[in-house]
């Protein structure tokens, strides 16, 4: 039987004080191809991530449960208070798994881990290279990478 992934991408077009301006991270597919009928690649799905705590995983590895990708970075208040309301979901219902994907590229392990621990937060975290959050952007449009410009 095969497993299906609930994907579900937490978009913060208006949840952070700053934006992606288009020379930053432009989308190069963010629809469909019209000639082809053939959707945007879902290599993301696939994307060897390394998380805050050394651990190698993929999105499909996590496809026994219903995957949310949270885009954030440290600065951004409102992703905090989102990650706080995320952690209060799992804290109630374990059935979703919540990988947060730091995008900020000037954001390193080490200040994601102090993030989460100062915050008690328990998703799980990665620090992803822009190449990832270029395929995310390539699947889903601009709006899932909200880093500062």
């Amino acid at each position: 039987m095969k497993q299906a992934i609930l994907l579900l991408i937490l978009v913060f077009i208006t949840a952070c004080t700053q934006t992606v301006t288009d020379d930053v991270v432009q989308p190069r597919h963010p629809e469909p191809n019209v000639e082809t009928s053939q959707p945007a690649s879902a290599e993301w799905k696939t994307y060897a991530l390394t998380d805050i705590d050394g651990k190698t995983f993929t999105i499909a590895s996590l496809a026994d449960k219903p995957v949310l990708i949270e885009t954030f970075a440290v600065w951004c208040p409102n992703c905090k208070r989102q990650q706080a309301e995320m952690t209060k979901l799992h804290e109630q219902n374990d059935d979703v798994v919540t990988v947060a994907i730091d995008i900020d590229p000037n954001e390193g392990v080490e200040t994601v881990q102090q993030y989460v621990a100062d915050n008690g937060f328990t998703s799980r975290y990665a620090v992803v290279p822009a190449e990832f959050t270029q395929l995310l952007v390539d699947q889903f449009g601009a709006g899932v990478a909200s880093a500062p410009s």
